[in-house]
């Protein structure tokens, strides 16, 4: 009995009394012994197996089974300390999810505003161009004025001198006419005869 206790102490559960059937009341402290010895080294193992899967990442693994009295709190504990982590894990997994997008939708929404800005660019410089290009045609409807203004007064110096050349002429034709009439025709033409 102390060898199998003292090694329970230590951690080993795998030893058990050896029964003796000669003492009954023996048989029964060694069976008592073994249950507990068999009941410890269960729980622990299936401790050791919820650790073990939980470093491995399974957040669903359970202790199963029917416990006694201590060992089915362990196990109600155990149990209720992973349901807790399990749903911490949910709710940090949630949130990471709307934190990536969240993060996409950012993304999405400048990607957005940059190929507006671009479009708003270029039609900026659309504009600028077609500004640059009526006030070309300004330009030239202005130079193109101005020539018409420069021909429009030329032609009216010309026709004040036409006028000035048909008045001159009439002018001259009414003085030949009247010396015509002043002269007889006879006096008019003798010089020109001799």
């Amino acid at each position: 009995m102390r060898d199998v206790l003292g090694a329970a102490s230590s951690g080993s559960f795998d030893r058990r009394m050896q029964i003796n059937e000669s003492d009954n009341k023996l048989i029964k402290l060694a069976q008592v012994i073994n249950d507990l010895l068999s009941e410890m080294e269960a729980t622990i193992s299936d401790v050791a197996v919820g650790i073990g899967e939980l470093v491995s990442g399974n957040l669903a693994v359970r202790m199963q089974g029917e416990r006694p009295g201590a060992f089915l709190k362990m196990k109600d504990d155990f149990n209720a300390a992973l349901e807790v982590v399990s749903s911490s894990m949910r709710t940090i997994m949630v949130s990471g999810q709307n934190v990536s997008t969240t993060s996409s939708e950012l993304q999405s929404a400048a990607s957005i505003m940059s190929r507006r800005a671009e479009d708003d660019a270029t039609a900026v410089q659309e504009t600028s161009a077609s500004a640059d290009t009526m006030a070309l045609r300004v330009q030239q409807v202005v130079a193109n004025a101005q020539a018409a203004d420069a021909a429009t007064r030329n032609i009216q110096t010309r026709a004040q001198e036409i006028d000035e050349i048909a008045d001159t002429t009439e002018r001259s034709m009414d003085d030949m006419k009247q010396a015509s009439e002043e002269c007889p025709s006879s006096e008019f033409l003798e010089p020109m005869l001799a």
